[in-house]
């Protein structure tokens, strides 16, 4: 795999070389940088409660992030620009909390499971993004290496906005989702047609070789805190890495895109054809037969498996009543789910997203501060699995999104946020209701104090049935430099 990376990574230095030996004569060290710029972050996260395992401080984290836009050639009609996007991280929880480091030795694979909670190691962590933008004749732009896509109308649950596996380790409520998104190498294609119907332009991405899994934390960390303490974990997650795909062209994946402008009403066209990045699926009854073997200290016969599937999905954005409508609507087509203890079964899943954007301009919230309004959201997210499956009598069902023996599910998302004293001090609240009963919110209050600076002090709090989710409830401290 890491073989196949620096290939890619000669391809695209060789997409910089070829323009260098034709028409395109210009000096590497002459680029001119656009758009540069950079972040050192600290992160500190401090659990209200407490479960067997004592620990109180999940995540001490620094991150420095660096990008950049390079021109590298441009004629009249041509151009080629070299993007990249870095991202590097030390986490000392486990230096400041014995508690965690013992989780983590425990349930995360010992030292290895303490390296992998302490730093971004791998190229495939710091390199977020890394790509040559070619331009020719202003209708077409292709461009190649790793990249982060975005396909969607929505914020607080990704519906269309599948292309990306996410890295979950460090997970916050209500996550920027770019910033948790794990870059794929791609060949992605624009085409722009001059005097088209509605303005209509097209994109074709295609994922060649490589496969890229959801990344979660070690056992002992993240979401695995007030859970049951299972020294099993473990093993499953080096299973869930390891039984991956084996790099190939048939992993190769694929999607096209048609986007529309109509007056003001904004809409897509989009189909994606993918393969579940996580989690993954026990492999039926040799799954489970395999992961007997397992416990047996045999690791080498595959347990879980990764089901290709095919996403079918239209959005739309329009302004209306004062503010903007948007939506999603999602069709995953032929995607396999667990079946009571290890049978497969093959369900479409459709997904719905209706969101509401309004600001409100208040006589009494301008005196406070000129120019300020308070910003609101209102998204309703619809799942209906089709051809639900559930017998009574044994008490089997399908496992999908909502873990529930239901064939749908329903929830409601809110965020209020407003600002204060010339836009320098930002308050906001973000919160879900599903209709099962379970309840979470994140209140944030966030200090600017110039150009540069910038303090946030969060506490996320979730309800759920079983009153156990209170053992996520966290105190979120962050503070940033940009430049």
């Amino acid at each position: 795999m890491k073989h196949m990376k620096r290939v890619l990574l000669l391809i695209l230095l060789g997409c910089l070389v070829l323009p260098c030996t034709s028409a395109f004569a210009f000096d590497l060290f002459g680029g001119r940088l656009h758009d540069g710029k950079g972040r050192i972050q600290q992160t500190l996260m401090m659990r209200t409660h407490r479960d067997a395992r004592d620990v109180q401080f999940t995540s001490f984290r620094t991150m420095l992030r660096l990008e950049g836009l390079v021109d590298i050639a441009e004629t009249e009609n041509t151009s080629f620009r070299l993007y990249g996007f870095f991202e590097y991280w030390r986490d000392y929880a486990t230096h400041i909390d014995s508690g965690l480091k013992r989780a983590i030795r425990n349930e995360g694979g010992g030292g290895h499971g303490l390296q992998e909670h302490y730093a971004s190691n791998e190229e495939e962590e710091i390199i977020k993004e890394l790509y040559i933008d070619m331009e020719f004749g202003g209708a077409w732009n292709i461009r190649l290496g790793k990249q982060i896509v975005t396909w969607g109308e929505t914020s607080e649950s990704r519906v269309a906005d599948i292309i990306n596996p996410l890295d979950v380790t460090n997970l916050v409520g209500y996550p920027d989702w770019e910033d948790y998104k794990v870059g794929l190498w791609m060949a992605r294609i624009f085409f722009t047609p001059d005097d088209m119907w509605a303005d209509m332009s097209f994109e074709l991405i295609v994922i060649p070789y490589l496969f890229e899994e959801t990344r979660v934390p070690p056992g002992g960390s993240g979401f695995f805190l007030g859970g049951a303490i299972n020294p099993l974990t473990s093993k499953l997650l080096h299973k869930w890495r390891h039984d991956k795909p084996d790099d190939g062209w048939d992993n190769t994946e694929w999607g096209f895109k048609v986007r529309g402008l109509v007056k003001d009403f904004d809409w897509t066209l989009s189909v994606f054809h993918t393969r579940l990045d996580g989690p993954p699926l026990f492999n039926e009854d040799k799954g489970y037969g395999n992961f007997v073997k397992m416990l047996q200290g045999y690791y080498h016969d595959k347990i879980f498996r990764y089901p290709w599937y095919t996403s079918i999905a239209a959005t739309f954005s329009k302004p209306m009543f004062g503010g903007i409508v948007s939506g999603e609507f999602v069709l995953n087509t032929d995607r396999d789910y667990q079946y009571g203890t290890s049978d497969i079964k093959e369900k479409d899943l459709f997904v719905s997203a209706l969101g509401f954007d309004k600001n409100f301009n208040w006589a009494w919230l301008a005196k406070i501060n000129k120019g300020v309004s308070l910003i609101t959201n209102i998204t309703w997210y619809h799942y209906k699995l089709l051809d639900f499956e559930h017998d009574h009598t044994t008490g089997e069902f399908i496992k999908w999104e909502n873990g529930h023996p239901e064939s749908s599910w329903d929830k409601l998302s809110v965020k209020l946020q407003t600002s204060f004293f010339d836009h320098t001090l930002l308050t906001g609240i973000q919160g879900t209701y599903d209709f099962n009963g379970n309840t979470d919110f994140v209140a944030r209050l966030m200090y600017f104090p110039g150009d540069h600076w910038f303090y946030e002090l969060a506490y996320q709090q979730i309800n759920e049935k079983g009153n156990a989710g209170h053992l996520g409830n966290q105190v979120i401290f962050n503070v940033r430099y940009e430049f």
